[in-house]
């Protein structure tokens, strides 16, 4: 690849990864959610077939500036974290197996994108307290199962991929952390 191709590849996911930050934006915008997840919806839709892009959305959804902006909104917080914890599971729906962070992993690799996933999730939302941010994060989580590990087995040691998915949920459950998370 020549340098002015690199750049304008560079260029273009600049603008993609600025684009995807406002659609997330506007979740936490009361009177824009819908247009909000309906953009973050669309741009996972159009770039589903374009692996290179996860690591974009990726770094944008784990953005902890975000959940400080929900927290000091007035009501309906738990809606734009709801949504937040969503699009996690539907980027898992529409890019399936070919979920690797490529911008981050070299090589790229589905368990180690699925486990910073799952450990951003859980740092994003599980001190919320509200049902239905638990339920996102369940689906999410659900659909990361599902649709990204065929026969729900991973690695060359064709192992169980619920043990990566859903162990550190059962490591906080461990007596004497945090009775909150718990």
């Amino acid at each position: 690849m020549k340098p002015s191709e690199i750049q304008v590849l560079k260029a273009e996911f600049f603008d993609l990864e600025k684009q995807f930050a406002e659609n997330l934006a506007r979740i936490y915008n009361k009177g824009a959610i819908k247009s909000g997840v309906q953009g973050c919806h669309t741009m996972i839709d159009q770039n589903s077939g374009n692996p290179e892009v996860v690591g974009i959305f990726l770094k944008t959804l784990c953005n902890k500036n975000l959940i400080a902006i929900s927290k000091s909104a007035s009501s309906g917080g738990f809606q734009f974290l709801q949504f937040h914890a969503c699009l996690f599971g539907y980027m898992a729906l529409k890019f399936g197996t070919r979920l690797k962070d490529s911008i981050r992993d070299i090589p790229p690799s589905l368990n180690k994108t699925v486990k910073r996933m799952l450990t951003s999730m859980k740092t994003l939302f599980f001190q919320e307290s509200h049902d239905n941010i638990r339920n996102a994060c369940a689906i999410s989580y659900s659909e990361i199962l599902d649709k990204c590990f065929v026969g729900k087995r991973y690695g060359a040691q064709n192992k169980l991929a619920r043990d990566l998915v859903y162990e550190p949920l059962y490591d906080e459950l461990i007596p004497g952390r945090d009775r909150a998370s718990r």
